[in-house]
C-alpha cells in the first residue's frame, strides 16, 4: 500500500502519481488494485475497502477535472502555486490520472 492523492467524482474514485513513479510502472505491468479510504474523529470512523482495475485517464476534459479537483481538495484551488509546482500545468506530461474500477469491496464504521 502506498498513500495517494485521490478525488471522487460522481461515484468513481481518481488517483494521480508522476508518469515516472515506480507506482505507475507497476499497475501499468499490473493494474489490478486494491484501495482504502477512510477518515473519522476519535471512535466514530469509517471506511471503504475495494478492489479492481485502474485505467489510464487520456481524455483531456476529465483529466482538467480531476485536476481541478486534486487543487481544490487538496489547496482550495488548482491555481494555488504549490498544486502547480506538483502536478505542473492540466496537461503536462509528467502527470497521470486514473480511474478506479472497483470490482468488489466492503465498508466499515466503528
Amino acid at each position: 500500500m502506498v498513500p495517494v492523492w485521490f478525488a471522487v467524482i460522481g461515484r468513481d474514485y481518481y488517483v494521480g502519481t508522476y508518469s515516472k513513479s515506480p507506482k505507475w510502472k507497476a499497475i501499468k505491468r499490473k493494474p489490478r488494485v486494491g484501495w482504502v479510504v477512510d477518515g473519522g474523529e476519535q471512535n466514530k470512523y469509517k471506511g471503504l475497502s475495494m478492489y479492481g482495475t485502474a485505467e489510464e485517464i487520456t481524455d483531456r476534459k476529465l483529466r482538467t477535472r480531476i485536476y481541478r479537483e486534486f487543487g481544490e481538495k487538496y489547496y482550495g484551488s488548482a491555481d494555488d502555486p504549490k498544486h502547480i509546482e506538483i502536478w505542473g500545468e492540466v496537461d503536462d506530461p509528467s502527470s497521470v490520472f486514473m480511474r478506479l474500477k472497483p470490482e468488489d469491496g466492503f465498508w466499515w464504521e466503528y
